[in-house]
């Protein structure tokens, strides 16, 4: 089963959360943080990163906070994932020992054109889904079941 990193699911909750309750004022760490059972310490090591990509930025002062770096709409679950991750890696490989940056170019690797084929999906999935687009299913998820109690 594929599964994103722990770095990966927490910064993606954490821009969501971010997004989901973001108004005129920052959102301050600790309550992220609190709202989605993370470590502080490693949330601060997360938007670190996500703030050197752009997709965070840290407003300073005693109402300081963060704030998304761009509307919801512009940041891809991508974005979030790679700001985190670094480029994806092939996610399959039969050939340990011919894995690197040229793995998908190997010859004689049968299973070449699978990791290409996941690879192309994954990207996909991951660039056509914006925080815009989670908080929209958060939304509908939540009227659901407040119409169901």
């Amino acid at each position: 089963m594929l599964k994103l990193s722990t770095r990966s699911s927490y910064g993606v909750r954490a821009v969501f959360d971010l997004a989901h309750r973001q108004g005129d004022t920052p959102v301050r760490l600790a309550a992220i943080a609190e709202r989605q059972k993370i470590p502080r310490s490693y949330l601060q090591q997360i938007f670190a990163r996500l703030r050197k990509s752009g997709i965070v930025k840290a407003i300073r002062g005693p109402k300081g906070g963060f704030r998304l770096g761009r509307s919801a709409e512009e940041i891809r679950i991508g974005d979030v994932v790679r700001a985190l991750e670094g480029d994806f890696k092939p996610l399959l490989c039969t050939m340990p020992e011919n894995y690197g940056p040229d793995c998908h170019v190997v010859e004689g690797c049968v299973s070449r054109i699978v990791c290409q084929k996941l690879d192309g999906q994954l990207n996909k999935i991951l660039d056509s889904s914006t925080l815009a687009e989670l908080c929209s299913e958060a939304e509908r998820l939540t009227s659901l079941k407040g119409a169901t109690s």
